[in-house]
């Protein structure tokens, strides 16, 4: 999964919760989120201050969503970015590759078609 989908993915589990649940509820971070959620912080998209966090000398930091909105005003903006902004800011390496991959896809598609169409 690449970087952008594993954030959106991520960002959208707690905009979810934002718009579904109440607003008094908190909700633990699952342990396998934690790192993501760091490298969100970090990004500076995820709201810190919708996030408890308890830091303790035996135990790992633990996290706690509060119920407030997550996103901070980059984040919104990196989660409303559509598919064609993405590609308008990708450098040509990752376009390159992109077009590759599609007349890879094409190359390997009219060939089994060839084979099935000579027996």
């Amino acid at each position: 999964m690449s970087k952008r989908k594993e954030h959106i993915r991520f960002m959208k589990q707690y905009l979810n919760l934002y718009e579904n649940s109440e607003r008094s509820r908190i909700i633990p971070v699952p342990e396998h989120d934690k790192r993501l959620l760091n490298e969100l912080f970090s990004l500076g998209y995820m709201n810190i201050k919708a996030f408890y966090h308890e830091e303790n000398d035996n135990a790992p930091t633990t996290y706690i969503y509060n119920g407030l909105y997550p996103f901070t005003p980059e984040g919104k903006t990196y989660f409303e970015k559509s598919r064609y902004q993405v590609l308008k800011e990708a450098n040509g390496y990752q376009i390159l590759r992109d077009i590759a991959a599609f007349i890879g896809f094409l190359i390997a598609t009219i060939s089994g078609i060839i084979v099935l169409l000579g027996r």
